[in-house]
């Protein structure tokens, strides 16, 4: 949750899109708690000693769950959805504001398949055409069952046809896994959480933006499970219930709680939540 302390008003938020570059954090969009959906952008410059959040342009129109990336400036948001009465409304769109100089947000090609909370990042490495800009995975609804479903994709903007294209389908993807890129790389990585510790982070698998080919890396996790399942039964305390209980009924339950913890195929993957204060939007930085 964010608290934004804007004016005479202060809100709060939830379902946002957030990511970094090399001198702000930006925070796009989400919906307050009454399910609202927002188009609010605020940016924090990282070397700011005052730690003032800067009110930047709003969305054209409120959006929810976006995908956000941005290097040097230069901000996409992507996807998301609105509310209209008790349905939501998934979309494609993609926004580019250029911070500080734009005073609104323009609109580029939408995504051929609309998705919610995709991944968005921006190749930092420059082409003759211009970074570019990738989305991977996100969430979609069934019209029919009305459920979510994961979108399991990567896509490129093609910076010549200023249109989107399909690299690759992302294999295996549940909505138990995260996906994250770091040198020239997309990586699908598992989250094994675990009573009383830090959550174990298994590198499923990787796809390289350059050579677009997968490496698959699933034949070392079963190892690297059974290391960390030995591990973690030693660093156990006597206090955890799920290892020393002498009750095996208590022992049933306790896993079965962290099984439907892990497995959540069957709904959205909760909002991180983090809160922010943000001071008086009229502040500015020289």
């Amino acid at each position: 949750m964010m608290d934004f302390l804007d004016g005479n008003l202060n809100t709060s938020a939830i379902g946002f899109g957030l990511c970094i570059d090399e001198q702000c954090i930006y925070a796009v969009g989400g919906n307050d708690l009454d399910n609202r959906p927002l188009s609010d952008c605020y940016c924090l410059k990282i070397k700011n000693s005052n730690e003032t959040w800067i009110k930047l342009p709003s969305l054209p129109a409120p959006t929810t769950g976006p995908g956000v990336g941005a290097h040097n400036g230069v901000l996409h948001c992507i996807g998301g959805y609105d509310v209209l009465g008790n349905r939501s409304i998934i979309h494609g769109e993609h926004l580019i504001l250029h911070y500080p100089q734009d005073k609104q947000w323009q609109y580029a090609p939408e995504l051929n398949i609309v998705r919610v909370r995709p991944l968005v990042f921006v190749d930092p490495n420059d082409t003759i055409h211009g970074h570019n800009v990738y989305v991977a995975g996100g969430f979609n609804i069934n019209p029919h069952t009305h459920k979510p479903y994961i979108v399991a994709d990567l896509q490129l903007f093609n910076q010549i046809t200023q249109s989107w294209q399909q690299l690759t389908t992302i294999p295996n993807l549940e909505s138990s896994h995260e996906l994250s890129f770091d040198d020239d790389k997309l990586y699908v990585n598992e989250i094994i959480e675990l009573p009383d510790q830090m959550p174990i982070i298994n590198n499923l698998c990787s796809f390289d933006l350059r050579k677009l080919s997968w490496m698959n890396t699933t034949n070392d996790i079963d190892d690297n499970r059974k290391i960390n399942a030995q591990n973690s039964m030693k660093k156990t305390s006597s206090t955890s219930p799920f290892f020393l209980s002498p009750d095996k009924n208590k022992n049933k339950e306790i896993k079965t709680k962290q099984n439907e913890k892990i497995n959540r195929s069957d709904s959205l993957p909760k909002t991180t939540i983090s809160t922010l204060k943000l001071p008086n939007s009229k502040n500015t930085t020289n």
